[in-house]
């Protein structure tokens, strides 16, 4: 055995600190697998399926899940955030039984389906903990594992880093939970229990209407690729710009949604106002709304851009400032 790997540190902006002395105890749960903090920079979007017929269900009884998904996907916003790096890391102490690196990232999008059936998990770590617990970690970034088997890890190593190798179209985390073989559904545990969250991570992963993973400001017609790629997320443009669209991105919107966009200039006035019901449900979608620029220009100031989704007296919404500078 290799010796213990000290926890991560704070410096990496992790959100979720186990208290001090904790590392190691029974019943404390699982600590969040990524440094990020949920709602804001990454999203449980897609949980383990708890139907065992052909259809699917997840742990509140809705859809986010598909047929036999054994874990819970934790995305993050785009490419760009997966290249800047987002760590992967323990969620309980334990030994690393096994370890892949090597498989090519965007294979399933770029190659198609045969290319990854062989490795639907990419990139990944296995680990071993006490009670014949075993945590799984799928579609890590290429040439980004830093365990191999044998070592002994704490909760909060870093394993790697979020990915898109193997059966994934956006970069995700796949974590799974399994005791002797068969997988467990961490959000069906109570909190604190060792197959279960623990609870300051319980706490943070809220099951909102819809996710909403993105807002920007384009300056003209917006694709999904580039939304994919991390475009269109200026903080700041010149007053020269040809266009202000506001775009929003997210997952599970529904069929009657409400969708509000709005920009408004830097004296409070509504420039921007697109208000549309929904006419269909969609697992991920993104919706843009924009005007040209006046004959008299953008003034330069603060632009601020809100999204917001309404679901019968549930609302969802995100809200950002973009600057328009003289040139």
């Amino acid at each position: 055995m290799r010796q213990i790997l000290p926890a991560v540190s704070a410096a990496l902006g992790i959100f979720f600190l186990l208290p001090a002395g904790a590392e190691g105890r029974a019943g404390t749960g699982l600590a969040f697998p990524l440094a990020c903090q949920p709602g804001r920079d990454c999203w449980p979007v897609r949980y383990v399926d708890r139907d065992p017929g052909p259809g699917w269900r997840d742990y509140r009884g809705g859809e986010r899940s598909e047929d036999g998904h054994d874990g819970t996907d934790l995305a993050i916003g785009d490419r760009r955030r997966m290249s800047e790096g987002v760590a992967v890391l323990a969620a309980a102490d334990g030994e690393v039984l096994r370890s892949r690196d090597g498989e090519p990232d965007f294979a399933l999008v770029e190659e198609g389906p045969e290319t990854v059936r062989e490795r639907p998990c990419g990139n990944g770590v296995l680990i071993r903990h006490e009670g014949g617990l075993e945590t799984q970690y799928c579609h890590l970034r290429r040439g980004s594992i830093m365990v191999r088997p044998g070592d002994r890890l704490r909760a909060g190593a870093i394993l790697g880093y979020v990915g898109m190798s193997g059966e994934t179209s956006f970069p995700h985390l796949h974590f799974t939970v399994r005791r002797d073989g068969r997988p467990i559904d961490p959000f069906a545990a109570p909190a604190g229990e060792e197959q279960g969250w623990a609870p300051d991570a319980a706490s943070a992963l809220a099951y909102p209407p819809a996710v909403l993973t993105g807002l920007g400001l384009a300056v003209g017609p917006v694709e999904m690729r580039d939304l994919q790629a991390g475009f269109h997320d200026f903080a700041s443009i010149p007053v020269t710009a040809p266009a202000l669209v506001i775009w929003v991105r997210g997952f599970w919107f529904e069929d009657g949604d409400r969708l509000e966009l709005s920009i408004r200039g830097p004296d409070g006035a509504l420039l921007v106002a697109d208000t549309r019901r929904l006419t269909r449900s969609r697992t991920f979608a993104f919706y843009f709304a924009g005007r040209k620029r006046p004959d008299g220009g953008w003034a330069p100031g603060d632009y601020r851009l809100r999204a917001l989704l309404r679901r019968g007296q549930a609302r969802v919404a995100l809200e950002r400032t973009v600057v328009l500078h003289p040139q």
